[in-house]
């Protein structure tokens, strides 16, 4: 696969809109310098890699915050 990465499934599912109820905006970011996406539920840490030279790219799709029973876990290459 490209850019040395292996699939290794899916992870999950997101929802395309806000519709389900509880559900929050996962935000999706990136960076030309290191070629790479970044996706946060946090407006605080959106706001900071903006500021730190990910571009913002909105709303990747909706999931449920991370203090429901589902975890999040940030992955890096």
């Amino acid at each position: 696969m490209n850019g040395g990465y292996t699939p290794e499934g899916i992870t999950g599912y997101i929802f395309p809109d806000g519709s389900c109820r509880g559900t929050v905006p996962l935000f999706r970011l990136f960076s030309q310098k290191d070629f790479d996406h970044f996706y946060t539920t946090s407006v605080e840490e959106r706001n900071s890699a903006s500021q730190n030279g990910y571009t913002q790219e909105g709303i990747a799709g909706w999931v449920f915050p991370a203090k429901s029973s589902w975890t999040i876990n940030q992955l890096f290459e």
